[in-house]
């Protein structure tokens, strides 16, 4: 299904008549209202959950100098990491390097520079920090995590080539589309000062359904490594 049969089907839905026979080469009001909404409501979407269609496996080469790497730049489809984010290096000392979540941490740690025991890291101001004991990756480190796509369409011609928006009525969207109407709707509706709950509580229920068959195994592991050493006194 083209994006422009969902949000035909939404037209449909909450009452815009004649409904529209084009969208993204029509710059009337309602036509520009409804492909807004179309990239909106994926892009809500997609923040939602960890979609395995979305899913994919970045990596890092150290080069024994960077500690500061900016993942927009090195990976072109960069969204966000996955929620459970690990990091992995092919260096067996340190396996998945441990996460530090608060800068404060973080930067006791680059202070006081015996801290650091293990490989450790952090996201913060858009970029990602990493260590391996008190230096950076070596030339022979790399690094690997997961992380969502922000590719969530997909263009008609050349054949499904990867967009991160709606661009154009042939456009297709990469994961549920019956999900992508039903967001649609209720926010409309809800622009539009129309009622909307039970439009909501449709999406939600489907939002919940697709979460619980998108979802993969967990991961059972054992041996988890420790977090680096702390100072005396510190926590």
């Amino acid at each position: 299904m083209t994006i422009l049969s969902v949000i035909q089907s939404v037209a449909s839905k909450v009452g815009i008549d004649p409904v529209p026979t084009s969208v993204f080469s029509d710059a009337t009001r309602t036509a520009v209202e409804l492909k807004e909404t179309a990239n909106e409501c994926a892009a809500q979407i997609v923040r939602e959950n960890d979609w395995n269609e979305l899913l994919a496996v970045g990596e890092i080469e150290g080069d024994g100098l960077t500690t500061q790497f900016d993942l927009d730049a090195l990976i072109p489809d960069f969204q966000r990491l996955t929620k459970n984010a690990e990091l992995w290096t092919d260096n067996q000392t340190y396996g998945n390097l441990y996460h530090i979540d608060n800068i404060n941490d973080w930067l006791q740690q680059e202070n006081w520079s015996l801290g650091w025991t293990g490989g450790a890291w952090t996201l913060y101001g858009g970029s990602l920090y990493v260590r391996a004991g008190t230096n950076a990756l070596t030339e022979d480190q790399t690094i690997r995590f997961g992380y969502i796509s922000k590719n969530y369409a997909r263009a008609a011609s050349p054949a499904n080539t990867p967009k991160d928006a709606f661009t154009a009525d042939t456009d297709t969207f990469v994961l549920n589309e019956r999900l992508l109407k039903l967001c649609m709707i209720w926010n409309w509706k809800s622009a539009h000062g129309q009622t909307y709950s039970q439009e909501f509580e449709d999406y939600q229920t489907a939002l919940e359904q697709l979460r619980i068959s998108d979802r993969t195994p967990s991961i059972i592991r054992s041996g988890r490594r420790v977090p680096p050493y702390w100072p005396m006194g510190f926590r």
